[in-house]
């Protein structure tokens, strides 16, 4: 797993923010497994060609050396946590969005070994598809957390 906070520009990522918090539309009943029982939370399903997202997507294969094909965001609120599941693809890059939580909430995790990343505005998260992970809600109540999350395809 690779770690990258302040992944980017202030500036840009400020833009980034107010955009996927305050003028994206969600749709409510995603699961971290499609067909099978979990919890629900919100998706924006994204088109990863549109100039912001690939400029992201670009600056993200300058640090990793893994292309992204396909990404969504999330929007999760208290009550709303992921479940374990993994990702088609080598590799995914989720991108924490909205305001940094108390340490604890919102957290990323890798079930084996176990591992858990505090939710950090503008932390990059790369991790291979193939490890069962989750991102629980947040312990506040009526905040959000939101991540941009980029996917490769297999190589």
């Amino acid at each position: 797993m690779k770690i990258i906070d302040n992944f980017l520009e202030d500036d840009f990522f400020n833009h980034i923010q107010e955009l996927f918090t305050y003028q994206i539309s969600y749709k409510y009943g995603q699961k971290s497994a499609p067909g099978e029982e979990g919890n629900i939370f919100m998706v924006a399903y994204l088109n990863i060609e549109e100039p912001l997202l690939k400029y992201i997507a670009n600056k993200i294969t300058m640090k990793t050396k893994s292309s992204f094909t396909g990404c969504y965001a999330n929007l999760q609120f208290n009550g709303m946590s992921g479940d374990w599941h993994t990702d088609p693809g080598d590799f995914t890059a989720i991108l924490m969005l909205s305001k940094t939580l108390e340490q604890g909430s919102g957290q990323f995790q890798i079930k084996t070994p176990k591992e858990s990343v505090d939710f950090v505005s503008n932390r990059l998260v790369v991790f291979k598809a193939n490890k069962k992970h989750r991102g629980l809600a947040p312990k506040e109540i009526n905040v959000p957390r939101i991540t941009l999350t980029f996917k490769s395809a297999n190589s």
